[in-house]
């Protein structure tokens, strides 16, 4: 009689996947309008375990102090299968005539991928 089970090793070789944030380009609008300036953040390709990356907003030339854009801070969660996501960061409009200004959203901290573009930037186009 011969033993007709075997073993076989699977060994997963796929690379984690990198991140990427994208730039965004938004209008200022008017005083006491918010507009969403949504950065959209990719993964290269599915991966089979959960990612996870964390997000905050800095300072360029637009102000979080001077209400140019509303502050974020948070955490993204890719399950299996998800390939993008958005983060979106309210702009505040004026009646300010002043050049384009730019703010950043840096992403940070990614657990099972690596970074290729860690920092969006947000231009917020004056609309005066």
């Amino acid at each position: 009689m011969t033993d007709s089970l075997g073993v076989a090793t699977i060994t997963n070789d796929d690379a984690p996947p990198t991140i990427s944030i994208a730039d965004v380009l938004v209008k200022e609008g008017t005083t006491g309008m918010t507009t969403n300036a949504n950065f959209v953040v990719t993964l290269s390709n599915e991966f089979y375990q959960r990612v996870i990356v964390n997000y905050s907003t800095s300072d360029g030339t637009a102000k979080e102090s001077d209400s140019d854009y509303n502050f974020g801070l948070g955490t993204i969660i890719f399950d299996y299968g998800e390939t993008s996501k958005v983060i979106s960061i309210g702009v505040r409009g004026d009646n300010k005539v002043e050049p384009n200004e730019t703010f950043f959203v840096n992403i940070y901290g990614a657990a099972n991928a690596t970074f290729n573009n860690n920092q969006g930037v947000g231009t917020i186009k004056n609309d005066d």
